[in-house]
């Protein structure tokens, strides 16, 4: 039982990482990382929200009560590193990965919308 699990594990990692590798570069409009009247991305609807939820919780990225923009924070500061550090052309590209991650965590559920009252307390706690 616990091999079968870890396989689902290693595969649904696995597929978030060809996805994240697959999508196009893009700008990143710090502003979306918010999920405060804006569209969610839809790139990431094709993941199984229990997949997302599995590999998002191994990732120690996922936790309890959290908004969209903190999981989206949480995913870019997993990603941060020699890399991101000597380009940032892929520090922005992780951000908005992680930002559109984030929104189809919140289609599923796992993350509550953000509010105003969230990112008010996110901006005054920086």
């Amino acid at each position: 039982m616990k091999i079968s699990r870890r396989f689902a594990i290693a595969g649904a990692s696995a597929g978030l990482a060809i996805a994240a590798m697959a999508a196009p570069a893009s700008a990143v409009d710090f502003a979306s990382m918010s999920s405060i009247n804006k569209t969610l991305d839809d790139r990431y609807n094709w993941i199984p929200c229990g997949a997302l939820e599995v590999a998002l919780s191994e990732g120690g990225v996922l936790e309890e009560g959290q908004y969209n923009r903190e999981l989206a924070e949480a995913i870019t500061a997993k990603g941060e590193g020699w890399l991101t550090a000597q380009y940032p052309q892929v520090g922005a590209w992780n951000a908005d990965q992680a930002a559109a991650i984030a929104d189809h965590a919140q289609v599923c559920g796992l993350v509550k919308e953000d509010t105003y009252i969230s990112e008010l307390t996110s901006t005054l706690s920086s």
